[in-house]
C-alpha cells in the first residue's frame, strides 16, 4: 500500500509534535517524583535527627537521674539497711517488710516523676534486695539465677566491672513480660566510700515508645522504628545511635503511597493536560497539513494533465512560498511547451506541403528521365541503323569508282555504265536524303533530350531549394527539441514525459537532416551527370550538324552526277574528263561517307552513353523519390505526435 504525501506529513507532524509532549510529560513526572522523594528524604532525615537528639537527650537525662539518685539521701538511708535485713531474714522478715514499706512511697513517686518503670537495690552477691514495683524479679540472684543473662543482669555485671554507669540494650525481660532496658551504677556508701552494691533503674518503655511514636511531619503512615517490620514499600532514613556501650539504629520511614500521593494527582492533571494539548496538536497538524498539501495536490493534478499531453489546463499558484514559485515555473514551462508545440506543428505542416510537392516533382523528374533514356535508346538504335546504311553507301561508292575506271578503259560500255551510274546516283541521292532525314531526326531528338536535361537540372535545383528549407526546418526543430529538453529537465520528475517527446522530435529532426544530406548528395551527383549528359548531347548535336552538312555536300555531288549522267550521250567527247572528275568525286564521296560514318558511330556511342546516364539518373531519382517518401512519412509521424497535445479547450 502506497501512502500519499498527506498521511506521511500528518504522521510526521504528529510525531514531531506529540513526541516532545510525551518527553516533557515524562520529564515533568520524573522531576516531580524525584522532588517529592527528595523532600520526603529531607523531611525524614530532619525528623530522624530531631528524634535522635531527643532520645539522646532523654537517655542522658536518665543517666543524670541515675547519678543523682545514687547521691540521694533516701537511697543512702535505705540501701544498706535493706541489704542487711535481706541478708539476715530475707524478703519475709518483718524488719525487711517494715523498712521496704517505708521506702515504697518515695521511690514509687520517684519513678513516676522521672519516667522510670522500676528501681532496683542489688547487693554485691547479685541479690535483688528491693524493687518499687514488686515484680517476680524481687529476691532473685543476677549471678546464679535465671536473670543472669537478662538485660538487668548484663547491666549489673558491666557496672561492677567498669565502675561506671551502664545501660543494657532492649531485650525481653520475663518479669515484666515485655522488652526492657536497664540503667545500673555502682553504689558507694557515703560514709565508708566502699561499693556495697548496684543501684538500677528500669527504663519505662512507654516513654521511649512515646518518643519513637511521635510522627509529626511524617504524614499519616510515618513511623519511627529501630527495625522495619512493615511489609509495605516505604521511604526510610537511618542513623546509628550510640548510648554508652550500646549501639542502636534509628530508622524513620513513610509509605511511598503517601509520599507520592501528590504525584498521583499531579500525574492525573498532567495526563489530562497532555491529552488536551495532543488533541490541539492533532487538530493543528491536520489543518496545517491540509493547507500545505492542497496546493501540492493541485500542482500534481496540473502536471499530470501535462504528462497526459493536455497543455490546455493552466497551472495556478495560490501562494507566494516555494510551492507557489514551483507552480509558476510549471506554468511558464507549460506556456513554453504550448508555443513549442505550435511552432513544431506549423513547421510540420510546412514540411508536409513541401515534401508532397517534392514527391510529385521527383516522380515527374523520374518519368521524364525514363522517357529521355528511351529516346536516347531510340537514337542509338537509329544511329546503328544509319551506320549500316553508310556501310552500304560506301560500298556503292567504291563500286561506282570501279565502274568509272572500267568506263575509262572501255567506251563500249559507256552507255550502260552511264545508265548504271545514273541509277546508282539516283539511289545514292535517295539514300542521302534518307540520311539527311535521319540526321534531322537525330538533331531534333538531341535537342529534345537537351531540353529534358535542362528540365531535370531545373527540377534538381528546385529539389535543392526544398532540401535547404527542410534542413533549416530540421535545424529549427532540433533547436526547439533541445529547448524542450532543457525545460523538461527543469521540471524534474514530472518532465520526464516531455524529455521523451523532445528526444523523439530531436531524433526525427536528425533523421530528416541525414536524409536531406543523402538527397542533396544524390541531387548533386545527378546535376554533375546531367552536366556531363548535356556536354555529350552538345557533342552529338555538333556531330549530327556536321553529318547534315556533309550529307548536303554529298547530295550536291549526287545531283552533279545525275546531271552529268544525263548529258553523257551529248558529251561523249568529254567522257574521259568526266570519268576522271567522277572518279575524283567518287573518291571524295567515299572519304566523306567514311567520315560521316565515323560521326554517326560517335553519335551512336554518345547517345548510348547518354542513355546509360539517363538510366542512372532515373535510378537515382527513384532513390530520391523513396527518400522523399520516407521523409514525408517521418514528417507525418511528427505531425501525429504533435497532434497528441491538447493546447486549447
Amino acid at each position: 500500500m502506497k501512502w500519499g504525501l498527506y498521511p506521511k506529513m500528518l504522521l510526521a507532524f504528529l510525531a514531531i509534535s506529540i513526541l516532545p509532549i510525551v518527553l516533557i510529560g515524562t520529564f515533568l513526572y520524573s522531576q516531580t517524583k524525584s522532588a517529592l522523594q527528595d523532600e520526603a528524604y529531607s523531611r525524614l532525615e530532619a525528623i530522624r535527627d530531631a528524634k535522635k537528639a531527643t532520645i539522646t537527650q532523654h537517655i542522658d537525662e536518665k543517666l543524670l537521674n541515675l547519678e543523682g539518685l545514687a547521691d540521694n539521701e533516701q537511697v543512702a538511708t535505705r540501701f544498706e539497711p535493706l541489704v542487711q535485713r535481706f541478708s539476715s531474714g530475707g524478703l519475709t522478715a518483718d524488719r525487711y517488710q517494715q523498712l521496704a514499706k517505708q521506702a515504697d512511697p518515695y521511690f514509687n513517686d520517684y519513678i513516676k516523676q522521672f519516667g522510670f518503670y522500676d528501681i532496683f537495690f542489688i547487693d554485691l552477691k547479685g541479690n535483688i534486695v528491693y524493687t518499687a514495683f514488686k515484680e517476680p524479679d524481687l529476691g532473685q540472684n543476677l549471678v546464679t539465677g535465671d536473670l543472669k543473662s537478662s538485660g538487668l543482669g548484663t547491666a549489673y555485671t558491666d557496672a561492677l566491672k567498669t565502675k561506671q554507669p551502664t545501660l543494657s540494650d532492649y531485650s525481653y525481660y520475663a518479669p515484666s513480660k515485655e522488652p526492657a532496658a536497664f540503667f545500673a551504677i555502682p553504689y558507694v556508701d557515703p560514709t565508708t566510700k566502699q561499693t556495697i552494691g548496684v543501684l538500677g533503674l528500669q527504663l519505662a518503655g512507654d516513654r521511649i515508645n512515646q518518643l519513637m511514636g511521635t510522627t509529626a511531619g511524617l504524614g499519616k503512615t510515618g513511623t519511627l522504628e529501630t527495625t522495619d517490620a512493615d511489609k509495605h514499600e516505604v521511604v526510610t532514613a537511618f542513623t546509628p545511635l550510640t548510648v554508652g556501650q550500646t549501639n542502636w539504629g534509628l530508622i524513620t520511614e513513610v509509605h511511598t503511597e503517601e509520599v507520592f500521593a501528590g504525584l498521583t494527582t499531579f500525574l492525573q492533571r498532567l495526563v489530562i493536560a497532555l491529552v488536551v494539548l495532543a488533541a490541539l496538536v492533532v487538530l493543528a497538524a491536520i489543518l496545517f497539513t491540509r493547507t500545505l498539501v492542497r496546493p501540492i495536490r493541485q500542482l500534481v493534478h496540473s502536471v499530470g494533465a501535462i504528462a497526459q499531453n493536455d497543455l490546455s489546463q493552466p497551472v495556478t499558484a495560490s501562494s507566494r512560498d516555494e510551492i507557489g514559485q514551483l507552480s509558476r515555473l510549471f506554468e511558464q514551462m507549460r506556456q513554453s511547451l504550448v508555443g513549442l508545440v505550435g511552432r513544431v506543428d506549423t513547421m510540420s505542416r510546412t514540411i508536409d506541403a513541401s515534401l508532397a510537392d517534392l514527391v510529385v516533382e521527383a516522380e515527374q523528374t523520374g518519368s521524364g528521365t525514363k522517357e529521355m533514356a528511351a529516346a536516347m535508346t531510340g537514337i542509338a538504335t537509329n544511329a546503328q541503323t544509319q551506320s549500316g546504311t553508310f556501310d552500304q553507301y560506301t560500298a556503292e561508292l567504291q563500286s561506282l569508282a570501279v565502274t568509272i575506271e572500267q568506263t575509262a578503259e572501255t567506251s563500249l560500255l559507256v552507255v550502260s555504265s552511264t545508265t548504271q551510274s545514273e541509277t546508282l546516283a539516283a539511289n545514292g541521292q535517295t539514300d542521302l536524303q534518307d540520311v539527311n532525314q535521319q540526321m534531322d531526326v537525330i538533331q531534333e531528338t538531341m535537342q529534345e533530350a537537351s531540353i529534358k536535361s535542362h528540365r531535370v537540372q531545373d527540377a534538381s535545383q528546385n529539389v535543392l531549394a526544398i532540401i535547404s528549407i527542410i534542413e533549416a526546418i530540421a535545424s529549427e526543430t532540433n533547436l526547439l527539441s533541445l529547448n524542450a529538453s532543457i525545460e523538461a529537465a527543469r521540471a524534474g520528475e514530472q518532465g520526464k514525459g516531455f524529455v521523451v517527446v523532445a528526444r523523439e522530435i530531436q531524433n526525427l529532426a536528425k533523421q530528416s537532416k541525414q536524409a536531406m544530406v543523402q538527397v542533396q548528395e544524390t541531387i548533386d551527383s545527378i546535376l554533375a551527370e546531367t552536366t556531363d549528359l548535356q556536354d555529350a548531347m552538345q557533342r552529338g548535336t555538333e556531330a549530327a550538324q556536321d553529318g547534315v552538312r556533309r550529307v548536303a555536300q554529298a547530295s550536291s555531288s549526287f545531283d552533279a552526277i545525275v546531271t552529268q549522267s544525263k548529258g553523257v550521250t551529248s558529251e561523249m567527247t568529254s567522257l574521259s574528263h568526266a570519268n576522271r572528275h567522277v572518279l575524283e568525286t567518287a573518291s571524295h564521296l567515299v572519304q566523306q561517307a567514311e567520315h560521316l560514318q565515323s560521326g554517326v558511330l560517335a553519335a551512336a556511342e554518345n547517345n548510348q552513353l547518354a542513355s546509360e546516364q539517363s538510366l542512372t539518373f532515373s535510378e537515382r531519382m527513384d532513390v530520391v523519390h523513396t527518400l522523399t517518401e520516407e521523409i514525408y512519412t517521418l514528417s507525418r509521424e511528427l505531425h501525429e505526435e504533435i497532434n497528441r497535445y491538447t493546447i486549447e479547450q
